[in-house]
């Protein structure tokens, strides 16, 4: 150690601070951040090794591992004053040095002066080789100093989230769980706290309340929970439900350092029980011959209320079915296994069609472990061949020059069905413009946003969808569109015949259906309304005779020839006048009975 200090005190302590970057022993040094010699044992938040910046206040660091045998350590500081040490830590000059072999750890402590103005130190640790003389950077720990409110707890920089069960405060973020059985945990309320500095704050007390409905970290009754941060800047503390439904408001605050922080309050639904499905498809055909399953689509629980609950994939409360006909082809279990992260749960199904052509009709639903079936709309799933036509439509007849227009490619097989479901996109050509490129086929169809050039002219899209069911077969099929003034919708027709129809006859006159039987109003816009959202309003008659006034009650897109269908049926007698408008031209009005 006598030797060490004799030909490397002078000569590191100037080279080192000076001239390390000119040292050859150092040129080529890449650039570290952490360093496994050092730990920060005391500051203003430890976690982060965040001091005040008063010219007053210290940091201390401590030993943290041990110094190999044919090694000892040369410690540097810049940005503040190392001022004492302790152990077997030395002060040499401006540095700090510590012998091979020293099991460096509790007792062994570095102290450093901070700064006076806001601004960061870096402490270099170098491995000096007892052997050769030559040193090597370990790392550097650095040491952020702020201005004092720097460190104070910041409502801008801390978050406050409400998380599903056994979360650990990742994933998607929820704001609503069912109204489980009283001291039921439901899910996790997740307070990140953060100083003004971005940094998370180890060691604040985090207080939640919760009211007037659920509990927090096992108060069941709107108590009041506390709970400190650990390194993370991290409180995860338990919700909890009381069996009653409604929505709590979350309050919460973190203490810190004497000073007391107050967050924005959250809202936590607590829903009701199950009362319909939600059932977003996804999966349309398969090729024929397919076996196993496939999935299809989501599901998610609405209350009575409309709040959306998610699914119960665990099935603690009621049990999943998926039936074809009489048939249950899915039992619970295997309907839906696994939530997602949005609370929704994968509905799956076997090949529609045994070996065959053809389509199956599938019903979800789900039962409740006290209640009575709730089913979602029926589905279809079809066992498709290969590819028999294909048909490409623009979603305007005229695009203004420059503008943009949806492309469509509809792909069936001999019998009608759209061609199996795949990630594999159709090709297309363009005799004119560009387009983004086409997307998988879903349910027969692949779309693509065109941009049209700014010359006028006709514009032809040739798209070419490839099978292979029973051989390997490709179609082709085109679709055109005109580049140039957009003619506007001046006039409008309507009429309606009984049934659903797209091929009439359709008339004027008040059409009288039986209850629970359709019909079709057929709305005519023009080829320039085509791709067009055309609104479906309409008014009712009531006992006494006083009509309603007209309102939007849906909308549909025109087709290439600017024409929409609006089917209705209803199960109670009802006296409707319907009629369709368009960026203000409006159709006539047909009426229609339900006795």
């Amino acid at each position: 150690m006598g030797i060490w200090k004799k030909t490397l005190s002078a000569a590191l302590a100037g080279a080192l601070l000076a001239s390390v970057a000119a040292t050859t022993a150092f040129a080529a040094l890449p650039s570290y951040t952490t360093t496994a010699y050092l730990s920060c044992l005391a500051a203003a938040n430890p976690s982060t090794c965040s001091q005040v910046a008063d010219g007053i206040s210290t940091v201390t660091l401590e030993g943290a591992a041990t110094v190999p045998s044919g090694d000892s350590l040369y410690i540097t500081a810049t940005g503040a004053s190392i001022i004492s040490v302790s152990g077997q830590f030395t002060l040499t000059g401006p540095a700090v040095t510590a012998p091979a072999g020293a099991a460096l750890g509790s007792g062994d402590t570095i102290t450093l002066r901070s700064p006076s103005a806001p601004g960061s130190a870096a402490v270099n640790v170098y491995t000096i080789d007892t052997a050769t003389g030559v040193a090597s950077l370990d790392g550097t720990l650095t040491i952020t100093f702020t201005a004092s409110s720097g460190l104070d707890v910041s409502a801008a920089n801390s978050t406050v989230k409400t998380y599903g069960t056994s979360s650990g405060c990742t994933g998607t973020a929820v704001t609503s769980a069912p109204a489980l059985p009283s001291n039921t945990y439901v899910g996790d309320l997740c307070v990140t706290v953060e100083d003004g500095n971005g940094n998370p704050v180890n060691g604040a007390v985090v207080t939640a309340t919760i009211s007037p409905v659920g509990g927090v970290e096992g108060d069941f009754f709107g108590q009041t929970t506390t709970l400190t941060t650990g390194s993370n800047g991290v409180a995860d503390i338990s919700i909890w439900s009381t069996g009653i439904a409604g929505t709590a408001v979350i309050s919460t605050s973190a203490t810190f350092n004497s000073k007391t922080t107050s967050f924005a309050p959250v809202s936590f639904m607590f829903t009701g029980t199950p009362a319909s499905l939600v059932f977003t498809q996804s999966g349309y055909s398969v090729a024929e011959n397919t076996v196993g399953t496939t999935v299809v689509g989501t599901v998610n629980e609405k209350d009575a209320s409309g709040n959306l609950i998610g699914c119960d994939a665990a099935s603690a409360n009621g049990t999943w079915a998926v039936t074809s006909g009489t048939t249950t082809v899915f039992a619970d279990g295997t309907v839906a296994a696994t939530a997602n992260s949005d609370g929704s749960c994968n509905v799956s199904v076997p090949a529609p069609v045994a070996n065959a052509l053809g389509s199956s009709a599938f019903t979800l639903s789900y039962t409740p472990t006290s209640g009575t079936a709730i089913k979602a709309a029926p589905f279809t799933v079809y066992a498709s061949g290969d590819v028999a036509t294909v048909t490409v439509a623009f979603s305007a007849a005229t695009i203004t020059p420059g503008g943009t227009a949806k492309i469509t490619v509809t792909a069936v097989d001999a019998g009608g069905r759209p061609v199996a479901d795949t990630n594999t996109a159709p090709t297309m050509i363009l005799s004119a413009g560009a387009a983004t490129p086409l997307s998988g086929l879903s349910n027969g169809m692949a779309t693509a946003t065109y941009l049209a050039p700014f010359n006028t002219g006709t514009v032809t899209a040739l798209a070419t969808v490839s099978t292979d069911v029973s051989a390997s077969t490709s179609v082709s099929g085109s679709g055109s569109a005109n580049v140039g003034a957009v003619v506007p919708v001046t006039a409008a027709t309507n009429a309606s015949a009984l049934g659903v129809t797209k091929t009439g006859p359709f008339t004027t006159t008040t059409k009288v259906a039986a209850l629970g039987k359709y019909v079709t109003f057929k709305m005519s816009f023009g080829a320039a309304a085509a791709g067009q959202h055309v609104s479906i309003l309409v008014a009712s008659k009531s006992a006494s005779g006083v009509w309603s006034t007209f309102a939007v009650k849906t909308a549909r897109v025109a087709d290439a020839s600017g024409n929409v269908y609006f089917y209705w049926r209803s199960s109670s007698a009802a006296w409707l006048s319907i009629r369709g408008s368009l960026s203000g031209t409006m159709s006539n009005a047909v009426q229609a009975r339900w006795r």
